[in-house]
């Protein structure tokens, strides 16, 4: 990567590689002037996804134990700690068990997550939906929470985050990954939250404009199929291309 005067590349300790899960969630506070703008960071308690129930299940638990998982699980909590310590960004802490990805936001008020991940019982078990939905209205300064039943098929690992199936693209604009086939089980979740976001409008109490993108296909691996990896992944599809450059200008 050629380094840009703009750009400091900082080494960090994490055993996961996602740092839109573990890093900060930054908030905004608007002053006299866009100068004056005051930000600052959310720092989340992070449990592995749901710990042994999540992203590391029973069978994983003698062998992460082993390998250090508790010890691994603390240096990830710290990630977003030194983020908003090296930039020196106020940091609000809280006992909160959530990842980045299962929450999304307009900027405006409003935020899109899954009943699948936040009200799950490997994440803040004693808490019920409304309590979950206060807390991040707390934290976010959101007036607004918009609950999808599902993420996407086949995400129960994470439990179902939102940015795997619905996102922003600007305001009252979201994406929606989308399937026609009524056979395949991601169809009942997409038109679950299709039907929820029909059906509601964000804080501002704008109608959303829905914009489907389908997901893509299937990838079948067997024994005889190895990905290199120093292999790359090329994308060719000029339709996913300029659906990008549209709704992501």
């Amino acid at each position: 990567m050629e380094h840009k005067s703009n750009v400091r590349v900082v080494e960090m300790s994490a055993c996961l590689v996602w740092l839109r899960d573990l890093g900060p969630s930054f908030v905004v506070r608007e002053g006299d002037t866009r100068l004056r703008r005051e930000i600052a960071g959310v720092d989340w308690q992070y449990n592995a996804y749901g710990g042994y129930n999540g992203l590391f299940g029973p069978e994983d638990h003698q062998l992460n134990r082993r390998k250090g998982h508790e010890e691994h699980i603390t240096e990830d909590n710290l990630v977003a700690r030194k983020v908003l310590e090296l930039e020196r960004i106020p940091r609000f802490e809280t006992n909160f068990v959530l990842e980045g990805g299962s929450i999304h936001v307009d900027g405006e008020g409003t935020c899109i997550t899954t009943e699948q991940c936040l009200c799950h019982g490997n994440r803040n078990p004693h808490m019920s939906k409304d309590e979950i939905e206060n807390q991040l209205k707390t934290h976010l300064g959101v007036s607004k929470v918009i609950w999808l039943p599902k993420g996407l098929y086949g995400d129960e690992m994470i439990s179902g985050h939102v940015d795997n199936i619905c996102c922003f693209t600007g305001p009252s604009t979201v994406l929606l990954s989308w399937i026609d086939d009524k056979s395949d089980p991601q169809y009942e979740h997409s038109a679950a939250a299709f039907d929820v976001l029909s059906n509601t409008t964000d804080a501002k109490g704008r109608k959303l404009d829905i914009i489907k993108i389908h997901v893509p296909g299937p990838l079948c691996m067997t024994e005889e199929v190895a990905q290199p990896f120093l292999g790359s992944v090329r994308v060719f599809d000029k339709d996913i291309f300029q659906f990008c450059f549209a709704v992501l200008p």
